[in-house]
């Protein structure tokens, strides 16, 4: 998994996530984020994360912390 969290304390702090949309649900090219029941962002299917790093970086306020790391069964496959 690269996306390690999502800090929800943070994240409540950005009027964005209850307007248009989240902009960090917005930036995930492949659905990795959803929304909550309370609007929150969350990581709805980690192992498809492709590691752009899009999320941390249009986060308005550094809610979501992405690792480096590359997972061992993506080595795996090369």
């Amino acid at each position: 998994m690269t996306i390690e969290r999502i800090a929800k304390d943070i994240c409540e702090a950005c009027g964005l996530r209850t307007g248009v949309g989240c902009p960090i649900m917005e930036s995930c090219s492949v659905d990795v984020i959803r929304l909550d029941e309370r609007g929150f962002p969350y990581i709805a299917y980690p192992d498809d994360c492709d590691s752009c790093f899009l999320c941390h970086l249009d986060c308005p306020n550094g809610a979501v912390k992405v690792s480096a790391e590359i997972p061992l069964p993506f080595l795996a496959r090369y």
